[in-house]
């Protein structure tokens, strides 16, 4: 399904629909979903919600860009810094290097994983509203059971 960014966010991010079409399904319908939030605006500019969504697109189509064999280097550096934290001989250099290499690693995973989370996370808070839902519905009946076998009496 072709999302169309120019109907959904007229505020300039219509250039960017034929590059986003290009990185695939996924990418594209992060791009949508992005495009969907910013009708969410406060006057004046885009919610904080929409802004955030645009980054994550924005960094996960970066990091989807990078080649296999870039991934297969940065995690042989990982392994190397792992193994000289390991041996007690990482330099406070060292270890700053290991934190951004496993930033960037993480950044990658979510370029990958990171749509298929978003789902994940809101079939959960849906299954969690639904469950909520549910219980306050249960009350109610039960309070009207209640009540009625109180007025039979």
């Amino acid at each position: 399904m072709k999302t169309s960014l120019v109907s959904s966010n007229p505020d300039g991010w219509a250039e960017w629909e034929d590059k986003i079409q290009s990185f695939g399904p996924q990418v594209s319908e992060a791009a949508g979903t992005t495009a969907a939030l910013t009708s969410g605006r406060q006057s004046g500019g885009q919610s904080s919600d929409a802004i955030a969504a645009m980054s994550r697109v924005a960094g996960r189509l970066n990091a989807a860009r990078i080649p296999q064999r870039e991934i297969d280097d940065w995690q042989r550096e990982r392994t190397l810094l792992l193994d000289k934290k390991l041996g007690g001989s990482l330099t406070a250099r060292e270890a700053r290097r290991l934190q951004y290499v496993r930033w960037t690693l993480d950044r990658i995973d979510d370029a990958r994983y990171g749509i298929s989370l978003d789902r994940l996370e809101e079939a959960v808070r849906l299954q969690e509203e639904m469950a909520a839902r549910i219980d306050a519905l249960t009350t109610e009946l039960h309070q009207f059971i209640g009540n009625r076998n109180e007025r039979r009496k």
